[in-house]
């Protein structure tokens, strides 16, 4: 299964830039979501490939649940303001 994403920019990775310091944006929101995803449970499992954060042009990422042998796909790009 894979969908798509429309994110806004919740002024994190604008702010983080303007001080000339993006990975912090990384580090900061980026960098929780696999011990997010830990929270859900042992058999939730997340994967990304990589981050708006970091300078791509989406986030893809996706989970997994072993027990019930179910994968998603998502793919995030930013909205136009």
């Amino acid at each position: 299964m894979s969908s798509r994403s429309m994110l806004r920019d919740a002024g994190t990775l604008s702010s983080t830039r303007e001080l000339g310091e993006p990975e912090l944006g990384f580090l900061l929101v980026c960098s929780a979501d696999f011990t997010t995803a830990e929270g859900f449970g042992p058999d939730i499992k997340l994967t990304r490939t990589q981050t708006i954060m970091q300078g791509a042009s989406t986030a893809t990422f996706g989970t997994s649940d072993r027990e019930r042998r179910t994968e998603r796909e998502r793919t995030c790009v930013m909205a136009p303001r």
